[in-house]
């Protein structure tokens, strides 16, 4: 993750963050902290495998709080499990 965040900031987005998923409630408190000061700023959040519930939870979180997320993308999220539909939004 940590290179496809440096390819985006050279790509002309100069504020990427990545984390685990216990990272969750500090990117909450951050998207909200970035949003505060800059109220255009625009959010998409990326899950990989067993990150893809927290990260759709992330962003259901920060839309439902008024957050401007414009896209979520979901990368190998756990195989079967998301074909089957059992992908959760409710992990913590």
């Amino acid at each position: 993750m940590l290179s496809l965040r440096d390819e985006l900031c050279r790509a002309g987005f100069p504020m990427v963050y990545y984390g685990q998923a216990f990272y969750r409630g500090w990117l909450d408190a951050e998207m909200r902290r970035v949003h505060a000061a800059d109220p255009d700023a625009r959010f998409v959040v990326l899950g990989y495998e067993a990150g893809a519930g927290p990260a759709l939870a992330l962003a259901r979180g920060a839309a439902d709080g008024g957050l401007p997320v414009d896209a979520v993308v979901l990368l190998d999220p756990l195989g079967a499990a998301a074909a089957s539909g059992r992908l959760s939004a409710s992990w913590d």
